[in-house]
């Protein structure tokens, strides 16, 4: 009798959770086990998604695809230069000429050879200069006027700075030691003049027009017990 009884209710007490649940219009899911086909599509909202601001809170790159994340997913102005790879951006199309200045790369502006403006240059030339030598101090600056430093023997002596127009036209040139008038030559192609030079030290201001442009250049020279020393910079605007 008592063990009918038993199974009698628990029948009903089986019937009844099913007429629960079937009332109640859900199901009985276990732990871990939803998945993407057990939910409507579109219906999860970002109140669903538990506040990054919380533990275990917040999407990870992996529950994002790629690509999936585009300017209008991002704040405006909330990306600080921690969160992007710099090496990995391209040049931007509107900058396409960021490194060249009219056309000319950084390594054109060079103390060496350096362009200053369309084709003129700045060019630095030195060395020393053996007693009893009348040496170039290198080829012509920019094409335009070569310089050679006579060093006198002894080097106690005045010595002389040569002055070459190499530029293949006429050239219209000022030498200023900086006394009260500077010298004026006007120099045929391939002509070439010299002025003296104070074995202490001496230092002059070249400037020639011509053909190529105008030509400045800044000149010093000095006479040492053992040698003379002479270096020049010549700028060519053109």
């Amino acid at each position: 009798m008592l063990r009918k009884f038993g199974s009698h209710l628990r029948d009903q007490w089986i019937g009844t959770t099913a007429l629960f649940l079937v009332l109640a219009g859900g199901t009985a899911y276990a732990a871990n086990t939803i998945v993407s086909t057990d939910i409507v599509n579109n219906e999860v909202y970002g109140a669903d998604v538990r506040d990054d601001t919380l533990a275990g809170g917040g999407l990870g790159h992996v529950d994002l695809k790629p690509g999936s994340v585009r300017s209008s997913e991002v704040a405006a102005d909330s990306l600080a230069g921690a969160d992007i790879n710099e090496s990995a951006l391209s040049t931007v199309p509107s900058a396409a000429n960021a490194n060249t200045l009219d056309g000319k790369d950084s390594s054109e502006f060079a103390p060496a050879e350096a362009y200053v403006r369309g084709t003129g240059r700045v060019v630095p030339q030195a060395l020393a200069v053996q007693p009893g030598a009348n040496t170039f101090l290198g080829p012509p600056m920019a094409g335009f006027l070569r310089l050679s430093y006579f060093c006198p023997s002894p080097t106690s002596n005045t010595g002389f700075l040569w002055v070459y127009n190499d530029s293949g036209s006429v050239a219209n040139v000022f030498v200023d030691n900086g006394e009260s008038n500077p010298t004026y030559r006007q120099m045929a192609a391939g002509a070439n003049f010299f002025v003296p030079a104070n074995p202490a030290g001496e230092a002059y201001s070249i400037q020639a027009q011509g053909a190529l442009g105008i030509q400045t250049i800044q000149i010093a020279t000095a006479n040492r017990a053992g040698d003379c020393h002479a270096q020049a910079q010549a700028v060519l605007a053109s």
